[in-house]
């Protein structure tokens, strides 16, 4: 099994910035040029799926998909088995030395992924900091990763059942803005039992939540190129376009429109 050393990856890496323990780097992989060799990172790291997709496989196999985050232990082995088509993806290292400085650990930053719908977010903020390349950039990447991990510290790890049912029904009607008395209706919980106890489990409001998802929605959309940023805006329950790039942008730093270049370049 093939050990990979800082800043390998099994696509052609470009764009690599090296800030102080954080490396950025960008990854694309051709169906017919990739490793598919089994390896592992000696780096933890994370990888966020910009354009197209692959099959790779950890214990079982699994598809990557566009917007979707992926979170790799140091040493862990995995392999990439195919390429659907043309990928691009957003890669985030983070060196033991700079766990080490700040008291951070990788069980830390993988509860923060999967408990924080913001993972995606803080790649593509951090990707805007480094097309900015100014001279606030390499302090404002390791701010963002550092409040990152924070605010998982905050989230409670044990989730009672009417919040795991919440959470399932605002991941399926998401687009049709459920309101505090559905939410109270389908997980049996007084409205102000919800309001109370809903920002400990999910670390925002209802409605910033919700805003996050129609986000997330967002970028898998763009990444298709099969629709227009005004059709996405409707598809995703926007009130109108400029409600839209407002939101998104505040949410990934990225104008919708030049999000879209980034991912299709």
């Amino acid at each position: 099994m093939e050990s990979y050393k800082k800043g390998q990856y099994s696509g052609k890496v470009t764009s690599v910035h090296d800030s102080e323990g954080i490396l950025s780097s960008i990854t694309t992989y051709d169906q017919n040029d990739f490793n598919n060799t089994p390896h592992y990172h000696e780096n933890t790291h994370i990888s966020l799926v910009i354009r197209g997709g692959c099959r790779e496989k950890k214990k079982e196999d699994y598809e990557r998909l566009p917007g979707m985050l992926t979170f790799y232990h140091a040493g862990e082995p995995h392999q990439v088995l195919q390429i659907g088509r043309s990928s691009k993806h957003i890669n985030l290292e983070i060196e033991q030395k700079f766990l080490n400085r700040y008291e951070i650990n990788e069980q830390m930053l993988g509860q923060a992924l999967i408990k924080n719908p913001d993972g995606k977010f803080l790649l593509l903020k951090i990707q805007q900091e480094l097309l900015a390349a100014d001279a606030g950039s390499d302090v404002s990447i390791r701010m963002l990763l550092l409040e990152f991990t924070s605010y998982a510290e905050k989230l409670s790890p044990e989730q009672p059942v009417w919040i795991r049912r919440i959470r399932q029904m605002l991941e399926e009607f998401w687009a049709d803005n459920p309101s505090l008395e559905f939410l109270s209706t389908v997980s049996g919980v007084h409205p102000v039992t919800i309001s109370k106890y809903f920002h400990k489990y999910f670390g925002c409001t209802l409605g910033q939540y919700l805003r996050k998802m129609k986000i997330e929605k967002t970028l898998a959309l763009i990444n298709q190129g099969n629709y227009s940023l005004s059709e996405i805006t409707y598809l995703c329950g926007f009130a109108d376009q400029s409600h839209f790039i407002r939101t998104f942008k505040q949410m990934t730093s990225f104008l919708p429109a030049k999000y879209q270049l980034f991912s299709a370049g």
